[in-house]
């Protein structure tokens, strides 16, 4: 999964470049924004790859739940699209890169693409709905009073049909973008790389081919044909190998080990089409032969195999080459009925009427809706966010990360936060907990977990804090999210406030801290006190605390109690 970063990177990686075509210049800008299509296809791609995982243990699921007389069907369901460790950049902030770059390709070639993604998008957000649904149907209980599991069913038909047409759309936004990019003449920076990506780019195209005549469940001459040719493409780039590769430098023998990788994967993808002409595999297969050696070939061609698609992308990243990137397969997903006479009319090749499937989703957002009106009512009763009380707002578990190099030894920093914290403490319940971790060169835990009404004692820390010399805000930042895990509130509004007045960067490992804990109910804000606000450190800053899906803060002597407020108001009880 991690392997997605590269289709990421290329958004950021291409150099500017120009080319001629029909009398215009095609701009680094128009090359990325056509690239941006593939990458978003790509990372849909990878979600119809997790998400048919999940349908398919429900679909083996609700079989045995009939056939067997299962009790229970248990189902824990995943956040996929919104999940920073299945893609480091979100489909949905993908798509808006994707929609505004858009400007920069032609006028007459724009406006395809843009449908066909626009319909992509909308079928993965009712893939998505329908997954939830699904989830919802199972946890309340209403399987045990659905007779035969049909609604259920009902949902898993309407996502067979679902991923037939992510497939039909994917090969016709492909299509689309490739036609219109190679009206253009493009530009050879690299000589050595131009030849050995000519060369690769026939390989990766011939495997996807054939992937495709799988899919297609084609055996005719001209699909043993492409075996062929694939085959002596695969023996003419081993027996050029060193003709191609022998005049690259040392300090590049990453391209040597993406040619290999690639024509391993190119000779797993030839075994997998023999053996698929041959039918040598998967007869006694409940879903039939063809399925599984199609999920076979895109083991060898997608990203989660590292497949040759991933390798080919990957190389055109490292050479920065003007091309269009590969695009990946999408997987099937095909609905096995139980052994159960009230299924015997229905046939497997028919198409699932739509109907009652999106009639429930749209009974969904009603409710959904209607919940939240309710919500409303309720709160409108309670004190509201800013008011000077934390009446009706979940129990606080604030760990205050505070940096206390020699810098913020102003008087309108360290000692502000400690008279905006003190006011606070006049508002806390016995549930709120609060902590207090400094750092500078070094992290330390100065107040353990106690509750907000012990003023006293967190007062008398604060006045202890004094400044030293340099910060190190990984170190600091680590102490207090293992603090936050271990003092955690369920429930709770579980939140770091980091209070510094610098710039500072963070090594990777804990940026996948800060994210990952995010998603696991840990927020953090941070709290910028300087004498003006910079906008390299606030853009800096900024982008830390979405990380962290908290909110960032210039403090001041006007804003800085109520900021405080905000932040222990940042979680309502559920009524």
């Amino acid at each position: 999964m991690r392997t997605s970063f590269f289709y990421i990177f290329l958004l950021f990686c291409l150099s500017s470049f120009e080319v001629k075509a029909q009398g215009e210049l095609m701009s680094t800008q128009t090359h990325e924004a056509y690239n941006n299509y593939v990458i978003y296809s790509n990372e849909l791609v990878h979600a119809l790859h997790i998400m048919e995982s999940d349908f398919a243990y429900l679909n083996m699921a609700f079989n045995e739940y009939i056939e067997q007389g299962e009790k229970e069907i248990a189902f824990e369901q995943r956040i996929i699209l919104r999940n920073y460790d299945y893609f480091p950049i979100l489909p949905r902030d993908l798509y808006v890169k994707l929609y505004d770059d858009n400007f920069y390709i032609p006028p007459k070639e724009r406006g395809k693409p843009l449908e066909l993604i626009g319909q992509y998008h909308k079928l993965i957000e009712e893939l998505e709905e329908i997954y939830e649904a699904l989830a919802q149907y199972l946890e309340s209980g209403r399987y045990r009073s659905d007779e035969k599991l049909l609604q259920g069913y009902k949902y898993l038909e309407r996502i067979e049909l679902l991923y037939y047409d992510a497939y039909a759309l994917e090969e016709k936004l492909y299509w689309r973008l490739d036609a219109s990019f190679n009206h253009y003449k493009v530009p050879v920076r690299n000589q050595l790389y131009a030849n050995i990506l000519s060369e690769l780019e026939d390989l990766w195209q011939e495997g996807r081919r054939i992937s495709r005549g799988v899919r297609a469940k084609d055996r005719s001459a001209g699909f043993k044909a492409n075996c062929m040719y694939f085959e002596n493409l695969i023996f003419k780039l081993k027996k050029d190998k060193e003709q191609y590769l022998g005049s690259i430098p040392k300090d590049e023998e990453i391209l040597r080990d993406y040619y290999e990788q690639m024509i391993n994967r190119a000779e797993l993808l030839l075994a997998d089409a023999r053996s698929y002409l041959a039918q040598t595999k998967y007869q006694n297969k409940p879903l039939g032969a063809d399925f599984h050696y199609y999920r076979d070939m895109l083991s060898h061609y997608n990203r989660y195999g590292n497949g040759l698609t991933a390798l080919y992308n990957k190389m055109l990243h490292y050479t920065t080459e003007p091309k269009l990137i590969a695009d990946e397969l999408p997987p099937i997903f095909e609905l096995k009925y139980p052994n159960h006479p009230a299924f015997d009319s229905l046939r497997k090749d028919s198409i699932a009427d739509p109907t009652w499937v999106l009639a429930q989703l749209e009974k969904n957002r009603q409710d959904s809706i209607t919940r939240a009106d309710s919500l409303a009512k309720i709160k409108m009763q309670m004190p509201q966010v800013g008011d000077p009380s934390l009446e009706g707002f979940a129990a606080n578990n604030l760990i205050f990360l505070i940096d206390i190099s020699s810098s913020m030894g102003d008087e309108e920093k360290l000692p502000l936060l400690k008279n905006s914290l003190t006011q606070l403490l006049s508002l806390m319940r016995k549930e709120d907990n609060i902590s207090i971790i400094a750092y500078s060169d070094k992290a330390e835990l100065l107040l353990p977990p106690i509750s907000g009404q012990e003023q006293e004692k967190i007062i008398g820390i604060l006045e202890k804090l004094q400044v030293r010399s340099s910060s190190n805000a990984d170190l600091g930042l680590n102490k207090a999210y293992l603090l936050a895990r271990e003092s955690f509130i369920e429930g709770g509004n579980n939140r770091i406030i980091m209070a510094t007045d610098g710039n500072f960067s963070i090594d990777k490992k804990t940026e996948r801290l800060i994210r990952k804990s995010a998603r696991r109910d840990i927020q953090l804000s941070i709290f910028y006190f300087s004498e003006k606000e910079y906008d390299y450190v606030k853009n800096n800053l900024q982008e830390i605390a979405l990380w962290g899906e908290g909110s960032y803060n210039y403090i001041t002597t006007q804003n800085a109690r109520k900021a405080l407020l905000l932040e222990a108001q940042s979680v309502r009880n559920t009524p």
